[in-house]
């Protein structure tokens, strides 16, 4: 057993060796996934800290400065977005805290591209 333990150190019940294999190999990688899912959800926020800086780079016509300090970290943002739902986004698990997760990471996905496709948009018109 996982550190020599054969009963539950906090009820005291015995553990079965099955249900510690599938709890290790099985529920361990969902838990770290919706680990990184609300990691990534609390860095999104940084897309809301994103918006006035582009404003300000475009009422002062500065278009090398919006590219630089607007749109690359807008897709640096992205990216484990990405690769989350590339990694997590077509597993099935009865998890209602997963689904949670799988859920918000299509939306926040949605909103980084949806947000890099009008910065691209504004920077392509400008």
């Amino acid at each position: 057993m996982l550190f020599g333990r054969i009963r539950c150190q906090y009820c005291g019940e015995p553990i079965e060796l099955s249900y510690a294999i599938e709890s290790t190999v099985v529920w361990t990688p969902i838990n770290r996934a919706i680990a990184v899912a609300n990691t990534i959800q609390t860095c999104s926020l940084a897309m809301i800290a994103l918006i006035p800086s582009a404003v300000f780079c475009y009422l002062l016509d500065w278009r090398s400065m919006f590219a630089g300090f607007v749109l690359l970290p807008s897709i640096g943002g992205s990216i484990p977005v990405i690769r989350w739902a590339y990694t997590y986004g077509d597993v099935l698990v009865p998890d209602p805290e997963f689904t949670e997760a799988q859920k918000k990471m299509r939306l926040h996905l949605n909103c980084w591209l949806s947000y890099i496709a009008i910065q691209s948009l504004v920077l392509f018109i400008w």
